[in-house]
């Protein structure tokens, strides 16, 4: 989808929810307080059969009411839509779906009141785009005995929230769900009746595996109903055969209520169902999120099909045409116990029936698939478990993608000269072509060496090799076939600065099951625009160059590198070094990834920034930043942060940024971070989000490593030929960590310490130790990390009396890095952190930043049990000068309160 295109389901959603504001969430109907038609089940009620993992067969089918489409207009004229319904019933559906919304749908509540009240033994999901507990509360009361929530719409807390007051009423909630991250945000609720929609809401194209991909995801027992792409009773079939516990189907019975009764038939065709798309059900099963299938095609022997499996391909394709990889029956039964999908490519004359020889093969279950490769109506390729090749010439040609009667097309370039695969290389205009119609399975000319490329370009959901991993025709290579593969399910992009691959970039957002976008859909879009624009930027030399010039002219760096004689000498154990951080201009190092994400916003050609800040570093930072780039500045800053880092407020509004006290909760970090969400959802279009920190939705986790990892990089060739034993940073959300251990992350040495905010100790609200302490596994503010929270799942208040510590989560990549242990967690205590500000200071005249000194107490620990001819490297990621109110009134109460008072007095004789 291109940058410029319309995001329908934001639009639609953004239409509703100012519908709502001016006439209510009723639509203007004057409903009753409590509701008068039955409660019926819709799937999962009392008397309703429990659910198994994507189980199928209990036959949830679905009709739905719907009068307008915004991809096809005007649907159907429906006066009376309870004569619709009845039409339904009357062909054997016990469930219908009413499509409520007014403006792009043409459907209205009064619809769904008409329908339940003319058959109030149908069980009635209201379909709409609901935004809030009231819009549950009022299809409860309009008689709606389920609901649709979706996902992609909704914020993780607010989508629990609405399901559980649906539960509370005792409706049932159709969960719809639309990607990997979606699935993510729903798994805490455990529902048990899911949706996958076939029709990517942001452009109205209907894809038919996407619904397979994504159930693949769903790990906890439910019923998975396959929703849109149903026109035919061939579709049913697809749907029953592929494993899917139901349907629902709008469109095509409200234009053609006839149709209802054939779906009904189809569905119950369970033998047709699996003889023909039962395979998809196979296939789908190796799908990983992000991950093409590979098949290796041409397989003449069983020595090459082994190698295939071992490799780790997904299909294995047999060539039953002229040609110089032709294979016979008998290879193809030889092969038939290897653990991999089997297809048979067959190129057919327009007519031409499928042999019987081919047909037994199916029946005995040596082949999975059918590869059509030539001239095959649509009818043969529905007959088989198949799907279609095209040889694409021109880009017109990719329309026919839509007419081949199969759920995926394989893609390939033409040849006058052959009639199934070429080898030929596509055009990228074709390729273009063909990935606006349909998932893009492609082939032709892929080879180890180009595969990765393609991949990360075009993101396809299969690729196809032949002769480029063949050591001769009809012969496969070891190699080339091992790297082909390897390429095409493990590509990384490096940038221009060789900081990405090596495992320290994400996996599509994730570090192992952390990350992610866990977001409303209004922020999908301007998240997406983000990553794209940050990728080209680092692959760009005049941005990097733009950064460096700045990190030198304006920053200072590179910052030192200080041997702590005095220090390691009065420990008696290992060599101490300190990174200054708090040699960078402002005093941390939070102005890095300022820095960086400034200059990439005014590439952008954002003319605002937002910000939140606990410390008020960060906010310095970002002030500062916008102040040298001439950009407008907003931060969000808790009210209790703001009393304990009044110092930093002074610094932020001297550098012309606009601070917002935020109120809400805990008065802290995490209500600043939702307040900045809030603000960037409605202002993304001109405004840059800097998130100060190595955490929240991707690409952010990537970008502040990336933006920090200077400090890394600096440290370690400052080090030259001294290699450290141990390396210490202080981690809140983890920025400075991240950006320190980002070099060493794939080595197994050094020792990598994050030492966590331990405040007054053990137990609920008295620390912030998410890796050490309580933290649980949830999804909060966008991503999916560890986090301190209730049973409940709301998330706790902390202590820290450091105020950049005092949060509740941490950066998605060190709690990934944490649980592989690759990285150490320990906890610091309050007292144990002032201790050590204090010995530093004393030792080596530096002035810790109360989160740094708990680094510096854990780099005095590790020092003395190393011991002597050992190295620990700390990082001071800030200076303590924004902590003085704090630390003089922890370590001399008395002295601090009586000058205080004194020069209020003097002030106010002034």
């Amino acid at each position: 989808m291109s940058g410029d295109t319309p995001d329908i389901l934001v639009e639609i959603a953004a239409g509703r929810a100012e519908r709502v504001r001016r006439d209510g969430a009723a639509q203007g109907l004057d409903l009753p307080v409590e509701r008068v038609a039955p409660l019926v089940p819709f799937a999962v009620g009392e008397g309703a059969p429990r659910p198994t993992v994507a189980s199928a067969g209990s036959g949830i089918l679905i009709a739905e009411v719907k009068r307008r489409s915004p991809s096809r207009g005007d649907i159907a004229d429906i006066p009376d839509p309870a004569t619709l319904a009845g039409r339904y019933r009357k062909a054997g559906f016990r469930r219908v779906s009413v499509l409520t919304e007014e403006a792009r749908f043409g459907g209205s509540l009064a619809d769904l009141i008409a329908v339940k009240t003319a058959h109030p033994d149908l069980a009635v999901l209201r379909k709409d785009f609901l935004l809030s507990v009231e819009d549950v509360e009022v299809s409860w009361r309009a008689g709606a005995d389920a609901v649709l929530l979706i996902a992609t719409l909704l914020e993780a807390e607010l989508l629990a929230i609405m399901y559980g007051r649906a539960v509370e009423l005792g409706m049932d909630c159709l969960v719809e769900l639309h990607s990997r991250e979606d699935v993510d945000k729903v798994r805490s609720l455990r529902a048990p009746l899911v949706g996958i929609n076939s029709r990517d809401l942001r452009r109205f194209k209907v894809e038919p595996l996407l619904p397979l991909e994504i159930r693949n995801l769903i790990d906890w027992p439910c019923y998975v109903i396959y929703e849109s792409g149903i026109s035919r009773a061939d579709d049913a079939l697809f749907v029953r055969g592929s494993g899917f516990s139901g349907f629902l189907v709008g469109e095509a019975v409200a234009r053609s209520p006839e149709l209802a009764g054939e779906l009904l038939a189809a569905w119950a065709d369970v033998d047709e169902a699996r003889r023909r798309y039962g395979a998809w059900k196979r296939l789908y099963s190796r799908y990983r999120d992000g991950v093409p299938l590979v098949k290796i095609c041409g397989i003449t022997n069983r020595a090459d099909a082994e190698l295939a499996v071992d490799a780790g391909a997904d299909l294995i394709g047999f060539v039953l045409a002229e040609s110089p990889r032709r294979a016979g029956p008998g290879i193809i039964r030889e092969c038939a116990d290897l653990p991999v999908i089997k297809v048979a490519v067959v190129v057919l004359a327009a007519g031409e029936a499928l042999p019987d020889d081919i047909a037994a093969l199916l029946e005995e279950g040596a082949l999975d698939f059918i590869q059509f490769h030539g001239d095959e109506t649509a009818d043969t390729v529905r007959s088989w478990p198949s799907y279609k090749a095209l040889r694409l010439a021109h880009r017109e040609d990719a329309a026919a993608m839509d007419e081949t009667g199969s759920p995926a097309v394989l893609v390939d370039a033409f040849s006058p000269d052959a009639g199934g695969g070429t080898g030929k290389r596509l055009d990228p205009a074709l390729v273009s072509a063909a990935a606006g119609r349909r998932r893009l399975w492609i082939a032709g000319g892929l080879n180890p060496d180009n595969v990765g490329a393609i991949v990360a370009e075009w993101k396809p959901g299969l690729v196809d090799v032949s002769s480029g991993v063949e050591a001769e025709k009809g012969l496969k290579d070891d190699e080339k076939l091992r790297k082909f593969v390897a390429a095409a399910k493990g590509i990384q992009a490096r940038g221009a600065r060789g900081q990405y691959g090596g495992g320290k970039v994400s996996d599509k957002g994730f570090f192992g099951e952390y990350g992610g976008r866990y977001v409303a859909e209004v922020l999908r879009r301007p998240l997406e625009r983000l990553e794209e624009e940050f990728n080209r930027a680092m692959d760009d030399p005049d941005f990097l160059s733009d950064l460096a010039a700045f990190s030198r002219d304006y920053i200072g760096r590179p910052t030192p590198l200080l041997p702590a004689h005095n220090a390691s000498a009065a420990i008696g154990g290992a060599d101490i070094y300190v990174k200054l951080e708090g040699l960078a201009n402002t005093g941390a190092h939070k102005i890095n990834n300022a820095a960086g994400q400034a200059l990439l916003a005014k590439r952008m050609g954002k003319k605002r920034i937002i910000a939140e800040t606990g410390a008020g570093q960060h906010g310095v930072a970002v002030a500062a930043a916008c102040a040298r780039l001439g950009l407008e500045c907003v931060v969000y800053m808790g009210e209790e942060d703001i009393r304990r880092q009044h110092p930093n407020v002074y610094w932020m509004e001297l550098f012309d940024a606009e601070l917002r006290p935020v109120s809400s909760g805990s008065r802290t970090l995490k209500d600043a971070v939702n307040a900045a969400l809030r603000d960037w959802a409605s202002s993304w279009e001109d405004t840059h989000y800097l998130l100060g920190s190595a955490l929240g939705p991707s690409p952010f986790p990537d970008m502040v490593r990336e933006f920090q990892s200077v400090i890394g990089r600096e440290t370690k060739e400052q080090l030259g030929e001294v290699t450290p034993d141990a390396m210490v940073a202080c981690v809140g959300g983890g920025s400075n960590a991240i950006g320190f251990f980002e070099p060493y992350l794939e080595d197994a040495h050094p020792i990598l310490i994050g030492a966590e905010a331990g405040g007054r100790g053990p137990g609920m609200g008295n620390n912030a130790a998410r890796m050490t302490g309580d933290g649980k596994v949830g999804v909060v503010q966008g991503y999916k990390s560890r986090f301190l929270t209730d049973p409940d799942g709301q998330v706790l208040s902390t202590h820290s009396i450091s105020a950049g510590l005092d949060y509740a989560g941490i950066g998605p990549q060190l709690a990934y890095l944490g649980e592989t242990g690759r990285i150490r967690f320990v906890s610091v205590r309050d007292d144990e952190a002032l201790d050590a500000l204090k010995f530093f200071a004393r030792e080596e005249g530096l002035i810790f930043a109360l989160e740094s000194a708990h680094a510096g107490a854990v780099a005095i620990v590790m020092a003395r049990d190393l011991g002597p001819g050992k190295t620990v490297v700390v990082n001071m990621s800030g200076r303590g000068d924004k902590d003085i109110f704090i630390t003089a009134a922890a370590m001399d109460g008395a002295a601090w309160r009586t000058f205080l008072h004194d020069e209020s007095i003097r002030e106010d004789e002034i």
